[in-house]
């Protein structure tokens, strides 16, 4: 069974593609966790139309986007946990059936994909070895987790736009856990989303080098900078960690030339 989890906030707008790409698959045993944050729009009303007893809502106040997948996981009911944000949608109507061939034929903790952007309709990314994870992150609608993965470690909630960069991370780098990948397009992906325009701060100063990777491949530039400054002028931050988005600056700055 899978667990699919859907963090919502004011997603009125896309959110019946996504889960109409859900609920016309061919392989049925799933069911839906809707995670809103007290949307203020049409969200709730619309998925409330859709009489499909796989659907579960819950909306609450919530820490960001990771608390909410958090919270989607203690929900979960399902042997498998697939992230799909609100604007997103899986490719093909077989999607999950294929999914579900692979994992019972293989003994194995993590599957993950392929992408389609839907801006430039390029296929994001391939297949991943550890080093190259420091380099680029893997499109967590790409990925199937075991729920059991998160038994010990769940999203750390600091990071407001990469804990799933730091949890993937974790489990390429523990040798016990059996990763496979497939070339097959999981989902439809909205790139213009929050993680690729939202600096994380809290990323930033504890892991600079893996941020500037980050920065240099998916941020632009005029965001880092724009942010870096305003680190830089800030009173929450140490005269230590000041210097780190001074790096981070200035590296960024000669990458842009």
């Amino acid at each position: 069974m899978f667990s699919i989890v859907i963090p919502t906030y004011n997603s009125a707008l896309t959110i019946s593609k996504a889960l109409d790409s859900l609920l016309n698959q061919t392989y049925t045993n799933f069911e839906v966790l809707i995670i809103d944050a007290k949307s203020t729009d049409e969200t709730l009303k619309s998925i409330q139309k859709i009489n499909d007893k796989r659907i579960k809502i819950i909306s609450e106040p919530d820490n960001g986007i990771y608390d909410a997948m958090n919270k989607g996981v203690r929900l979960a009911k399902g042997d498998w946990i697939y992230f799909l944000g609100s604007d997103d949608q899986l490719y093909t109507l077989d999607v999950l059936k294929d999914v579900s061939h692979i994992i019972n034929e293989s003994e194995i903790d993590l599957l993950y994909g392929n992408v389609l952007l839907s801006d430039s309709k390029k296929i994001y990314n391939g297949e991943y070895k550890y080093i190259n994870l420091y380099n680029r992150n893997i499109c967590h609608q790409a990925i199937f987790y075991r729920k059991a993965l998160f038994a010990k470690k769940s999203f750390n909630t600091d990071y407001k736009a990469l804990a799933d960069w730091e949890f993937n991370l974790k489990q390429f780098g523990n040798p016990r856990i059996n990763i496979k990948y497939t070339d097959k397009i999981i989902a439809l992906f909205h790139n213009d989303g929050f993680s690729n325009n939202f600096l994380d701060e809290s990323f930033l100063l504890k892991k600079p080098y893996l941020y500037l990777c980050h920065g240099y491949r998916v941020l632009s530039f005029d965001i880092i900078k724009k942010h870096a400054k305003r680190l830089i002028k800030s009173d929450r931050i140490t005269w230590k960690q000041k210097m780190k988005v001074v790096f981070i600056l200035i590296v960024s700055t000669l990458f842009k030339s």
